[in-house]
């Protein structure tokens, strides 16, 4: 079965919406995706925030039909993610162990950096 852009783009935001659901890190309380999404623009973890910009952007060009961007946009993403560990370690907030919610959120960016390299080789094949 070969799944169209639509499809791939589809069930990335619909797993990215799903980190909004789920816990990301407890400490005294439990702290949702939809939390962090708010919040997580502020310093020192701004930059990694941008993870979201890239999903973004990266879901309108596969929805746009240019793969190469959205791979790339997926990567960065993905990169801008998996950061939050060793800035969290950096920045002394290693005692919160991470949740389900922020693994689900690092899947929606693999996703798309998948979805976007498969539909590019499969164009380039034809």
């Amino acid at each position: 079965m070969k799944l169209s852009h639509r499809q791939i783009a589809l069930l990335a935001i619909l797993v990215y919406l799903a980190s909004f659901l789920l816990p990301v890190f407890k400490t005294e309380t439990t702290f949702y995706g939809c939390e962090a999404f708010a919040f997580g623009w502020n310093p020192p973890y701004t930059p990694l925030w941008f993870a979201n910009v890239a999903f973004a952007y990266g879901v309108w060009k596969l929805a746009k039909k240019d793969y190469r961007k959205a791979k790339n946009a997926g990567l960065i993403g993905t990169i801008l993610a998996i950061l939050y560990i060793p800035a969290s370690i950096l920045f002394g907030d290693w005692g919160k162990p991470l949740h389900i919610g922020y693994y689900t959120w690092v899947a929606s960016m693999v996703i798309l950096a998948l979805g976007g390299w498969l539909l590019g080789n499969c164009e380039r094949t034809k």
